[in-house]
């Protein structure tokens, strides 16, 4: 199972509820944790949700790590709430971890393609 960490300043809700709708009906996705910077709280409800409201400002790369912390999982996604991702994802990021200890998500168009990279 896979726990996402997203962080967010709230700038476009609606990408950001498309996102947690899509990963809140992925299978592979059993936690999905959000770092909400504005500390104003989320308006989406669902079980995977934890919403974690930090005591200051952590912005991009401290929030991930905040809630790499948080995860329950040992595979942990880290994404931006300003990207959508395509209703496969989890056969396409179950795949290529298991061809791939580490992968990074370079891309992801509003088409759902993305390119993915090995690191």
């Amino acid at each position: 199972m896979i726990t996402i960490v997203i962080p967010t300043i709230q700038k476009c809700n609606e990408n950001l509820y498309k996102l947690l709708k899509i990963l809140s009906e992925d299978n592979a996705v059993d936690e999905i944790i959000v770092v909400d910077n504005t500390r104003k709280g989320i308006d989406f409800v669902c079980p995977k949700l934890k919403t974690i409201i930090p005591d200051e400002n952590l912005y991009v790369n401290s929030a991930w790590n905040f809630g790499v912390k948080k995860a329950k999982n040992e595979i942990v996604g880290l994404l931006n709430d300003d990207i959508l991702v395509s209703e496969n994802f989890k056969f396409l990021i179950l795949h290529f971890l298991k061809l791939n200890k580490y992968l990074c998500i370079k891309y992801i168009f509003l088409n759902y393609q993305f390119d993915i990279i090995k690191t």
